[in-house]
């Protein structure tokens, strides 16, 4: 099967990795290095791990090849308050009664008992500024949690192309001498081709640019307490995400993703970088650093008069959590699941569209469950559902796991305000002895790492 990528960039490379260990596959991609667009340190879902076992590129050889870090919570700033969730299991059950009604059951009286990321391993480890590699041991600690990364874009781009030139040389080929004409909908460079993807990024030339997001790096004056965490606040113009692509690194990338795309002049830009750039700790915006994001307009999916041709959707706009990485992720994985339709394209058009939009409404819930929280909205179906019953309502399929979903609401202070009738069984000073020996365990677990 022959496939053409039209665009030299990291989506392309990505898309390629993937397929290449499936020996049916022979792929060109097509057209000229091109500086990338997305910002250039993002954050992946835990899911980013099955794209790995997709490229036979083992965790082990990702990290000691490309500039990352394990991302174990997200650190959300709001009312003058941090609070924390991630990947991870929280709490244990006592009997029947599981554990966001033991800690909901006491917090609704008032006893001290602390956070509810207090009781999650995962993020004892993120505020101790530690990591160790979690199991899939049900018995053991380390298999309450999973764990994203933290990614700079230029290292893995660069590890991509070394890795397939080093094991898929026959089939991949790289034609740099082929220009793209951006207006055009589909490549259309080779009708031989069996399946094109349009990876391309399309830059405006213009003076006002329609800006979806703002990215830059700031030299600070002591090493910022990001390791393993991802920073993450709802300002007036969007979500200002905060992180580093290593633990070591003594800057810090921010990312500011508009609520609303803005057609802006280079020095509106400046000044939206300075005006969220005010840590006391930061001294300076690191010359050459801003790079912005640009609406990329087009049909998701479309068709060329021989074969089928994909647009690839990077859009990250208003979002805290997806990156253009997690939207290529997506993207490769609903086309393996639909690829054995290629030769009826009507079919395989409507079930990559199913599938795709089907992945991403799971994971844009998610998103919309923070900002709903954080901005108060009480019409959220997901959110009202949890805090009538702490149940939590599925999709089918779902990306998001039930006990991500409550810890994201638990750690914000939305409880459910019906009780559980076996916790109601328990004394209050029962399920406060057994909270308090989950701390001390999770204390003493951490501290021994």
């Amino acid at each position: 099967m022959k496939i053409e990528l039209l665009g030299n960039n990291l989506t392309s490379w990505m898309i390629a990795a993937a397929l290449a260990p499936c020996s049916q596959f022979q792929m060109s991609i097509l057209g000229e290095k091109t500086r990338h667009q997305y910002p250039p340190v993002q954050s992946v879902f835990p899911w980013f791990e099955q794209y790995l076992e997709l490229t036979k590129i083992t965790p082990n050889i990702f990290t000691k090849q490309v500039s990352c870090q394990p991302l174990l919570a997200y650190q959300v700033f709001h009312s003058d308050k941090t609070h924390r969730f991630g990947f991870c299991d929280t709490g244990a059950p006592l009997g029947p009664a599981d554990f966001i009604h033991l800690f909901s059951q006491l917090a609704g009286q008032n006893y001290p008992v602390g956070e509810f990321f207090d009781y999650s391993f995962a993020i004892q480890l993120a505020k101790q500024g530690k990591y160790i590699q979690p199991k899939k041991d049900a018995m053991s600690i380390l298999s309450t949690f999973e764990h994203g990364y933290i990614i700079d874009t230029d290292s893995f781009l660069t590890f991509l192309k070394n890795q397939l030139k080093a094991h898929y040389p026959g089939q991949i080929r790289e034609i740099e001498e082929i220009q793209l004409n951006l207006s055009d909908k589909n490549g259309d460079v080779n009708q031989q081709a069996d399946l094109q993807i349009d990876c391309r990024e399309r830059q405006s030339q213009y003076k006002h640019r329609t800006i979806q997001s703002v990215s830059w790096q700031c030299q600070l004056s002591e090493k910022p307490q990001l390791n393993f965490q991802k920073q993450v606040q709802l300002t007036q113009s969007g979500w200002l995400l905060a992180l580093k692509p290593n633990t070591d690194s003594n800057t810090i990338h921010f990312q500011l993703n508009l609520t609303e795309s803005l057609e802006l002049t280079q020095s509106q830009i400046q000044t939206l970088v300075q005006q969220h750039s005010t840590d006391k700790n930061i001294q300076a915006v690191i010359p050459n650093s801003i790079q912005v994001q640009e609406i990329i307009e087009g049909p998701l999916i479309a068709f060329n008069q021989s074969a089928p041709a994909f647009n690839v959707h990077q859009t990250q706009a208003n979002s805290w959590a997806m990156s253009s990485i997690d939207y290529t992720v997506l993207f490769i994985m609903a086309l393996l699941d639909c690829i054995a339709l290629f030769k009826t394209p009507d079919l395989f058009q409507l079930a990559f569209n199913k599938c795709y939009q089907d992945k991403l409404t799971s994971v844009h819930r998610y998103q919309n469950m923070l900002s709903d929280t954080l901005k108060g909205t009480t019409t959220n179906d997901s959110i009202n559902l949890f805090l009538a019953s702490g149940r939590i309502k599925q999709l089918d399929p779902d990306l998001i796991q039930p006990a991500w979903v409550a810890g994201l609401l638990m750690s914000l202070g939305y409880y459910p305000k019906s009780g559980n009738p076996f916790a109601r069984q328990l004394p209050n000073a029962q399920i406060s002895q057994h909270l308090q020996q989950i701390r001390q365990v999770l204390q003493r677990t951490s501290q021994s790492i």
